[in-house]
């Protein structure tokens, strides 16, 4: 499997790179994610592909990315079966990115939405919040003026 050609690169030492966040979403895992594994992969935990620090910033030599894709993915892409912001069938609670896209409003107007008082209350799961589906659908038909 080749890295698509059309993924805008930079090149440092000579070596075409992907910034940290491009090479993420390549693997199919967010930037996080990534930061993870390098710690882990320091100690010999898990393997990772061999990346170039420029200042701050962190890249990823596409060949490097290749032979992981190769070795740890078997040729192919990881894909997934639907990105954070959808969501899948039969879900009983959303996240608050997933009302957002759902809402299509961005944090500081989701915020001042979540302060109101008929605002679907979160149910608290370990530090995240996560909204009841049948509370955002009663709330949706109450702001659209409809019986829930």
């Amino acid at each position: 499997m080749n890295i698509p050609e059309n993924i805008p690169t930079v090149t440092i030492n000579g070596r075409k790179c992907l910034p940290s966040a491009e090479a993420a979403k390549l693997l199919g895992v967010v930037n996080d994610t990534m930061a993870a594994m390098r710690c882990r992969a320091k100690s010999g935990q898990v393997e990772h592909p061999e990346y170039l620090t420029y200042g701050r910033l962190i890249y990823y030599p596409l060949d490097a990315l290749q032979e992981h894709i190769d070795q740890i993915h078997g040729g192919q892409l990881p894909t997934r079966e639907h990105s954070p912001e959808e969501v899948p069938d039969g879900a009983v609670f959303l996240t608050s990115r997933q009302l957002m896209t759902r809402w299509q409003i961005g944090r500081a107007r989701f915020f001042q939405m979540n302060k109101k008082p008929d605002f679907p209350q979160p149910v608290k799961m370990g530090r995240q919040n996560r909204y009841p589906i049948e509370a955002v659908k009663a709330y949706e038909a109450q702001m659209m003026g409809c019986a829930a």
